[in-house]
Parts: structure tokens; C-alpha cells; sequence
């Protein structure tokens, strides 16, 4: 009865929209809209807006924006901190778009 409790609780979290329905973006556009004052990040071919997040994260201000139009992907994952799977799953509810593989954008934005 707990576990079925547990269940119905977790199916009415917001976990964000899934990667298969977000729209894509180019690495040109994704730079540009941060260029343009947009707080994105991008770790795992995946955009997330992290405005409202910011001033939240553990590690401050200057980290996220250290990262803002780059990939952050070795930052999330391993380089910088191994993210936990809380951090993942609010992350997965910060996402706006997914990177394409289009062919004239080949090439990532530096770490």
C-alpha cells in the first residue's frame, strides 16, 4: 500500500518535457540566443534554460555562468562534480530544446 502511495505521488511530479518532444536548435542558434542575454546551458545535446536556477545552484552564480552557450556536458557528468540523480532530475525539468546534428554544425562550443 506504501509503494502504490509512493507511485501515485510520483506520477504527479512535473519530471519535464521528454527529449523526444522538444524542439531543436542548432549550436548557432543556441549561442546566439545566449549571446542575446538567454541564461542556457547545454549538457548532453540537451538546452536547458537555467534563469530561474542561477542564483539556486550549489556551486554559485560564476559556475553556471562560466558555462552559459558551452557545452557543459564533462562539467555535469564527471569533470568538475559527478552530478547526483536529484541534480538530473531537476535539470530534466529545465529543458527547451535538443541539439541538432545538422551537418554545418558539427562542432561544439568548448568547455
Amino acid at each position: 500500500m506504501i509503494q502504490k502511495k509512493i507511485d501515485e505521488e510520483k506520477s504527479n511530479f512535473n519530471w519535464g518535457r521528454t527529449i523526444d518532444e522538444l524542439p531543436e536548435m542548432t549550436m548557432q542558434q543556441y549561442q546566439s540566443r545566449v549571446a542575446e542575454g538567454a541564461s542556457l546551458i547545454l549538457v548532453d545535446d540537451v538546452i536547458h534554460d537555467v534563469t530561474e536556477f542561477v542564483d539556486q545552484h550549489p556551486g554559485g552564480r560564476k559556475l553556471i555562468q562560466a558555462y552559459l552557450g558551452k557545452d557543459a556536458s564533462k562539467a555535469f557528468n564527471e569533470t568538475v562534480y559527478n552530478h547526483s540523480n536529484a541534480a538530473r532530475n531537476e535539470l530534466a525539468c529545465l529543458r527547451v530544446a535538443r541539439l541538432t546534428k545538422a551537418s554545418d554544425d558539427k562542432q561544439k562550443a568548448p568547455d
